[in-house]
């Protein structure tokens, strides 16, 4: 795909799968990095957008193994992060993070305070540019929020967040949609912001979920690939039939 020049002309701000190959992201452990993306977000804002949408469900972990994440997680701790190369299943697309292993848990926190950094400044940002009626939406893998960089408690209580949208990742079926079986996961969200389900770009398998997500408690739907939403009029007839 097309990639920016700032991506292409500093290899060094590079991500790190687990593994130990070169990620396909630009990690935001480095300043740098972060002052570029919020530049975009910025300058976006301006052309007068109510909000922007933060995708973390892509591309996830949002944060991963970079060796400026690395070396300072080693200062604080007085080891490397764990990690394991031979993973079958690294970013999670279809299991659970192993929520049980204390160290990774400690690692996946660590790390995650680098997304919560940009979060903050990015609000400053949008602030100091007269843009603070920008509303900023997270959508998020509701299993794996923490693995995949987002410290929930972080992003609401320092309302960094105006909504939380959430989804299963690609490849996940409705076996790891366990949130909705977690009620305190969805009180803790809409305790603070709306919480809105994403759903599936397809009409097929859209439209038997719709009644169930409102029963079981969320505050809106959107669609994930929303350009196929508006190419199909199925999907405008069912989004029409949601207002009658």
């Amino acid at each position: 795909n097309v990639v920016c020049d700032f991506y292409r002309d500093n290899p060094r701000y590079w991500e790190e799968w687990e593994y130990g190959g070169k990620g396909r992201q630009l990690c935001l452990a480095h300043q740098a990095v972060r002052d570029h993306k919020i530049a975009i977000l910025v300058e976006a804002a301006k052309y007068g957008l109510d909000g922007l949408c933060l995708g973390f469900l892509r591309h996830m972990p949002v944060v991963q193994y970079a060796k400026i994440a690395r070396d300072a997680y080693k200062r604080k701790f007085g080891k490397e992060p764990p990690r394991n190369p031979k993973h079958p299943d690294a970013h999670h697309l279809t299991s659970l993070p192993e929520r049980g292993d204390k160290e990774y848990v400690r690692w996946w926190q660590f790390r995650a305070g680098y997304l919560t950094q940009f979060g903050r400044e990015l609000r400053h940002a949008l602030q100091k540019n007269g843009l603070t009626h920008v509303k900023v939406a997270i959508w998020v893998r509701p299993n794996n929020c923490l693995f995949d960089g987002i410290d929930m408690d972080a992003w609401l209580n320092e309302g960094l967040c105006d909504d939380v949208v959430t989804q299963e990742g690609p490849g996940q079926g409705k076996r790891l949609d366990l949130c909705w079986e977690q009620p305190e996961w969805k009180k803790m969200v809409r305790s603070k912001v709306p919480l809105i389900r994403g759903i599936p770009m397809w009409v097929k398998k859209a439209r038997p979920m719709v009644k169930r997500i409102l029963r079981e408690g969320c505050d809106g739907i959107c669609t994930y690939e929303s350009d196929y939403t508006v190419l199909d009029t199925r999907f405008i007839d069912l989004y029409r039939s949601l207002r009658k």
